[in-house]
């Protein structure tokens, strides 16, 4: 195929595109995406077109104003076609309507007839969402509140008054508004109330004035008790970050988990587990109207007793709950379709115009899923190589599957699997592999030398990695250990994502037990077939990833070697530099004593995340510590505060420049499985911050114990005891001593060509 006849077509929908982009832009708001989206916002996106390329088909809102999914699920046909739902809004008369001085107009009319009746302060103080974003609450409550199921004043309940009025709910207008033109004369009812004498036999037993169990509520009757009863308990933060799609929907999380969400088995707090108080307590779950668990744990169930949780913890919960892997696969397959598919020429042409002098390395990197846009410590070290490629004068051609699995790809799934493509930070297309490989057999004969590096083998046919190999005329290529992926689909060896197992063999009963067990037996031996068809050099951050792999997988290798990602050097600080010296006031500049406590990356149980929410409930009372998560996740922060770090290739520094400038004194890292490397324990060094961690904890406490510079422990308690006895006091006071006079400088490592470079070098 004619080079220049594809481009043309590739130009043409560039084009259209980009007069795709311009008809939505009035209707993105540009300061919101990037507020919701600070992964969008760290890659200087333009919010309209990545929103129309990307967005929403992610699931994301272009404006407070315009639900995707709601506009999804009311289109269904925009899926189908794969048409943008904000650009088909844009070209109809809806948009001309919403967008017109005659809405506004009517919008504020509609504003002062509620001034009278509204409570500011209420809606204010139910809703900090909206004080803290400084929002005129009235027009908030005009505009969204009402939809959301926010309540106007104490007396009226937007949920109930359209509950018990149909007529109403199906007009689709503002039930605050209705009731005061039109409900309030009529004497419609503001709420339903319980009665006075509600307690526990009202609440667990049906009274004489409701349908027995074998006469059955009519339809119409609601749920018992009021939402706002559980409002106050209700952790909004936590259920948010834990539901995406109501997240990413804008519906008040109170109300929908007080209409559906209960339902679906949705905690309202980490600390109420809804599925375990059902279970538990039959004599709620079998009412014939519905009882909400939380409600009547809020009302009565605490104060009888009831468990809110299974008493062992997020880990029984995590059991009881586990789904099979193959469920998980399912539940993982993209509703959508691909699209275009570029055949083997365009890919050819597309890398070859890339590298018209061919005078450095075309590197292939596979890996498990789009690392422009997923923060994470194998995305990063993708980001670096690339840099660095591009820098040598090089190529970097990233290969993710478009189709993400939590196991290695079968054939019976789809034997020659769809591949995106990014070529040095540049998405090129998508393609099937056996595209991907003729292009590449082609290429090395035009442009010299190409190599494949695996990052990740998460999502890919390992029989076809081969063959992308093979295609570079070499059957050499190199390993990344960033996990434990070769020796089990369970990466980080957890047996049922709780415990670590230490990878015992496919026949122990650990296995047997395992969500990964039966899937792990044809893993190792695909790996095996990897391992021996291929030239592997493994390349492993640590000693203790290098050394469990060694310990646990019977592959042959062509080389190992330990590369760390990052090197720490501790030097004193120049004398003349005075403001290079840290401040030490760690969040209270009246009193340098508070000492400053830090989770780094993602919230996320085998990272530790609930060690440090038992720490921060623990010693909340305690005007020693504050408490600082840093990452770009949202997680529940009901005693300390959240700092948003977004690490990238361009700013690799993010996450150490936050930590020193929080002047954050210790780090909790308390992994439940052997880290390979963990960068965010090197990031605290480097920021100026000592380790906590645990004995499992592999490279983690490895280099805790290396550097003298923080304290491995054996259990929680053990922790919790180091902060009441004082001996947390005593550490910051030494490592405050070290911070102003000595600094820890770093030095990210040459990725790949580190090893190339010493290969060259001795040739």
């Amino acid at each position: 195929m004619n080079p220049s006849n594809i481009f043309q077509r590739l130009a043409g929908r560039n084009s259209a595109r980009l007069a795709e982009v311009e008809i939505v832009r009035p209707y993105v708001d540009s300061e919101f995406y990037f507020a919701r989206n600070p992964d969008v916002a760290a890659t200087n996106s333009d919010a309209a077109q990545h929103y129309h390329l990307y967005g929403w088909k992610e699931g994301r809102d272009p404006s407070a104003d315009f639900s995707t999914r709601k506009y999804l699920s009311s289109h269904p046909e925009l899926l189908v076609s794969q048409t943008d739902p904000l650009l088909h809004y844009a070209s109809s008369v809806d948009a001309q309507r919403h967008t017109s001085d005659e809405a506004a107009e009517e919008r504020r009319r509609d504003a002062e007839t509620l001034r009278p009746h509204f409570d500011a302060g209420y809606y204010l103080e139910r809703n900090p969402d909206v004080a803290e974003a400084g929002a005129d609450p009235l027009l908030h409550f005009v505009q969204h509140g009402w939809r959301e199921g926010r309540d106007p004043n104490p007396e009226f309940s937007v949920a109930d008054y359209l509950a018990a009025h149909e007529d109403v709910a199906e007009s689709g207008g503002n039930p605050f508004l209705h009731y005061i033109r039109h409900g309030k004369a009529e004497g419609r009812v503001l709420r339903r109330e319980l009665p006075e004498e509600t307690n526990l036999s009202s609440v667990s037993e049906p009274s004489a004035a409701e349908p027995s169990p074998a006469e059955p509520a009519p339809p119409e009757a609601g749920p018992i008790g009021s939402m706002e009863d559980i409002r106050p308990h209700f952790d909004v933060q936590y259920y948010l970050v834990h539901n995406e799609d109501v997240r990413e929907s804008g519906i008040d999380p109170v109300a929908h988990y007080w209409g559906s969400g209960w339902l679906e088995g949705r905690d309202p707090t980490p600390e109420f587990s809804t599925r375990h108080y059902l279970e538990t307590n039959p004599d709620i779950s079998g009412q014939p109207r519905p009882i909400n668990p939380f409600w009547h744990y809020v009302i009565a169930g605490r104060n009888e007793g009831r468990t809110p949780q299974h008493p062992g913890g997020y880990r029984v919960e995590q059991l009881r709950h586990t789904k099979p892997l193959e469920q998980s696969v399912a539940d993982w397959i993209r509703r959508t379709e691909p699209g275009d598919l570029l055949d083997q020429a365009e890919i050819e042409a597309l890398i070859a115009a890339e590298r018209p002098e061919a005078d450095g390395k075309l590197v292939v990197a596979l890996g498990h899923d789009n690392y422009q846009r997923v923060s994470g410590g194998v995305q990063f070290c993708i980001n670096h190589e690339e840099q660095i490629t591009r820098e040598r004068g090089g190529s970097y051609l990233n290969v993710h599957p478009w189709q993400p699995l939590p196991r290695l790809a079968h054939a019976t799934d789809n034997p020659d699997p769809i591949m995106v493509m990014v070529l040095d930070g540049n998405q090129i297309g998508l393609a099937h592999m056996s595209a991907l490989i003729g292009a590449i057999r082609a290429l090395t004969t035009r442009l010299g030398q190409v190599r494949v590096v695996v990052h990740h083998l998460l999502g890919h046919l390992p029989e076809q990695v081969c063959e992308l190999v093979e295609a570079t005329g070499s059957s050499d290529c190199w390993y990344w250990l960033h996990d434990y992926f070769a020796i089990c689909p369970g990466v980080t060896l957890r047996r049922n994502g709780v415990s670590y197992c230490g990878a015992p063999p496919v026949t122990s009963n650990a296995c047997t037990l395992c969500r990964f067990g039966a899937e792990r037996v044809t893993h190792l031996e695909r790996m095996q077939s990897f391992f021996d068809r291929l030239n592997v050099h493994v390349v492993a951050p640590s000693s203790v990833a290098l050394d469990l792999f060694d310990a646990r997988a019977d592959f042959t290798t062509a080389s190992e070697t330990v590369l760390p990602h990052m090197l720490l050097t501790n030097i004193p600080r120049d004398a003349k530099g005075s403001e290079d010296v840290p401040s030490d006031e760690s969040g209270d500049p009246d009193d340098d004593r508070v000492i400053t406590v830090g989770f780094l990356g993602t919230p996320a149980a085998h990272k530790g995340w609930h060690v440090f929410e038992r720490l921060m409930s623990q010693l909340r009372r305690n005007p020693s510590y504050r408490f600082v998560f840093f990452g770009t996740a949202t997680p529940s922060m009901l005693w300390g505060t959240r700092t948003p770090v977004h690490v990238t290739a361009a700013d690799p520094n993010a996450m150490i420049d936050a930590v020193a400038a929080e002047n954050c004194d210790l780090v909790l890292h308390w992994a439940t499985w052997p880290e390979t490397f963990s960068l965010s324990t090197y990031e605290a060094y480097a920021g100026g911050a000592w380790v906590l961690t645990n004995r499992i904890s592999g490279n983690v406490a490895a280099t805790v114990r290396a550097t003298e510079r923080g304290e491995v422990f054996a259990t929680q308690d053990d922790l919790i005891a180091f902060f009441e006895d004082g001996r947390a006091e005593a550490m910051a006071e030494a490592l405050r001593a070290e911070r102003a006079t000595n600094k820890v400088e770093h030095q990210l490592s040459q990725m790949i060509y580190d090893i190339w470079d010493a290969e060259e070098a001795t040739a």
